[in-house]
């Protein structure tokens, strides 16, 4: 009997020693899978989304505000025209009707199948230069060579969003033309960028889980974030070298303004050597020579971040791998100030 039971008993052991084998095997097979679907470097491609790659052949000044901002017009706006000291890049991201906008003069424009843009300097010519009138729709840019107005219109339940990227010698530029403006990501370059400058912007898709690194050989960067509200978003920045500021626009506009307000994101005590999750209506600047890291923090796809480079004349190609970086020959130093020393 005895023997009969230490048998059962070694077979019971047996059986749950491959069971237990069984399951270790099934876990492992899990967490692989877990792994490929969710890998932890990016295996697409952020600069896929390429939304512009705008040239300039003049930058005033030799301090230069490198700016993205947000600008808002709500319904019925009738005011003045606003024009800025340096050449400006608009980009339609909403509006439910073709925006119409009126120009002192001869603009470059392009639809997101075009992208590509070149500002030259205007000549003063003789007379009255003829103001250029154009109804841009959703996702469609134009180029302003410095000092050229533009004036935006809107109707009854019409409500216009245009991006900006300013060159502004100096620092941050008026607005008396525009309804609402938010300078969410900005910083200030010393000497002036050489030129032809070329400016790209790409929206940085990641899946949940995905980070992306890349580095800032000379040339500065603007990370911007459009976000979903005003809460912490998944969406988080690790510098791993050199230097940049993350910042945000805390005060919000009543929906009924007396006036025109704008806003100027105030940099944020925190030390981007480690992660630091950006907010609704956030924003960041990298000066040249810095390693980052932009990592989705969640399991949703797509993340809204928009990138913005400025490289010199020698730029190539943006990179079709995740890990290389933009190489440019712009020499430039970030002035420490409010808007670009790091935190």
């Amino acid at each position: 009997m005895r023997a009969k039971l230490n048998r059962l008993t070694a077979r019971l052991a047996q059986r749950n020693v491959v069971v237990a084998a069984i399951l270790v095997a099934v876990a492992c097979c899990c967490a692989a899978a877990i792994v490929l679907w969710r890998p932890a470097i990016a295996g697409n491609d952020p600069y896929q989304d390429e939304i512009a790659r705008w040239t300039v052949t003049e930058v005033p000044g030799s301090r230069t505000f490198v700016g993205l901002g947000s600008l808002l017009y709500r319904e019925n706006w009738r005011g003045p025209a606003q024009d800025f000291a340096g050449p400006v890049l608009l980009r339609v991201t909403e509006a439910d009707t073709p925006v119409r906008i009126t120009f002192s003069g001869p603009v470059s424009v392009a639809d997101s199948d075009t992208l590509e843009l070149t500002t030259t300097v205007t000549t003063q010519s003789e007379g009255t230069p003829t103001p250029t009138e154009l109804a841009l729709a959703q996702d469609e840019m134009v180029a302003l060579p410095a000092e050229t107005t533009f004036q935006v219109t809107t109707g009854d339940g019409e409500v216009v969003r245009l991006i900006a990227i300013v060159l502004i010698p100096g620092g941050p530029p008026q607005t008396p033309g525009v309804e609402q403006a938010e300078w969410r990501a900005w910083g200030v370059v010393t000497p002036a960028p050489e030129v032809p400058l070329v400016v790209s912007m790409v929206d940085i898709s990641l899946n949940g889980g995905e980070d992306y690194r890349f580095q800032r050989d000379n040339g500065p960067a603007l990370l911007y974030l459009e976000g979903s509200g005003d809460g912490t978003q998944p969406i988080a920045l690790t510098l791993t070298k050199g230097r940049g500021t993350y910042m945000r626009v805390a005060e919000i506009a009543p929906y009924r303004l007396t006036n025109p307000v704008s806003y100027l994101a105030a940099q944020t005590p925190v030390a981007l050597n480690r992660e630091k999750a950006f907010e609704g209506r956030s924003g960041a600047y990298l000066a040249p020579g810095t390693q980052a890291r932009i990592r989705n923090r969640g399991l949703v796809d797509g993340t809204g971040m928009i990138l913005v480079t400025f490289d010199g004349p020698n730029v190539v190609p943006l990179s079709l791998t995740p890990t290389a970086s933009p190489m440019a020959t712009l020499v430039s130093t970030a002035t420490p100030q409010s808007g670009d020393e790091s935190s």
